[in-house]
């Protein structure tokens, strides 16, 4: 699941596939799922997939610092977010409408007014500029390279975000800044966010960090109070009550 977008997260995590003989260590993760969801078991407990490290020591995934825990993507928004049977297609999440220039040199995104962080405060068009500003300057190298055409960003109002391109390979920008991760300008103003911690970020997603043992296990729980949960872009998904991931260095272990 390393590397992964929150999507394609939720269309993998019943997925199974083992080599047996590959020796690397294994990520297993339990899943309590809701009985209100039809066809569902009150728990089940799978090997879904092969870990990518053999520990952690960070809950921070966007910088180059530290080995990240996995599933961090579960506890982030962005303005939109694909439908994993259209590969080029996107759908409001915290934007509930896109407009691209007629030229391709810019697209504004209008948000929704009930988006909010886990903490209840709102998310507003200021955060998703902080977001890109902060990625772009201070997360791992690859989001710059990444964002190099994108040039800047504008908080035209609380809920409507506008970006401005350069070049002529503008095309995919629309919906790379789409799913870029939105984080809280007011959390991240009192925590530096190029550091490595292991204090559980404040997010606008479906799950929040439960329990946590450093290197050994992380578990993500639902949050009863998300948002977005009854959006039609969501429906059906996010219904497991809890995520976890447990981390082997021995294979025999597991």
């Amino acid at each position: 699941l390393v590397g992964l977008s929150r999507a394609e997260i939720s269309d993998q995590l019943g997925a199974i596939g083992v080599d047996q003989d590959d020796r690397r260590p294994v990520a297993r993760e339990e899943r309590r799922l809701d009985r209100r969801v039809p066809g569902t078991a009150a728990l089940e407990d799978r090997l879904v997939g092969w870990g990518g490290v053999t520990t952690f020591d960070s809950l921070n995934t966007y910088i180059l610092e530290g080995d990240a825990a996995q599933g961090l993507e579960l506890l982030f928004d962005t303005l939109m977010t694909r439908a994993a049977e259209e590969p080029d297609a996107v759908y409001g999440l915290v934007a509930k409408s896109a407009e691209v220039a007629p030229d391709g040199m810019s697209v504004t995104f209008t948000l929704r007014p009930e988006a909010k962080f886990a903490d209840g405060t709102p998310l507003t068009a200021d955060d998703v500029a902080f977001s890109f500003e902060t990625l772009k300057t201070k997360g791992h190298p690859l989001f710059a390279q990444t964002l190099a055409d994108v040039v800047k960003v504008e908080a035209l109002d609380p809920h409507t975000v506008r970006y401005s391109f350069k070049g002529e390979l503008t095309r995919d920008l629309p919906i790379t800044v789409a799913e870029l991760p939105i984080f809280s300008k007011a959390y991240y103003t009192k925590h530096d966010f190029a550091e490595t911690t292991l204090d559980p970020p404040l997010g606008s997603g479906p799950y929040v960090v439960g329990d946590l043992k450093q290197g050994r296990t992380i578990v993500y729980k639902r949050n009863p109070d998300y948002w977005a949960k009854d959006l039609p872009v969501n429906r059906g998904r996010w219904n497991f009550e809890e995520i976890r991931f447990e981390y082997f260095r021995d294979r025999t272990a597991g």
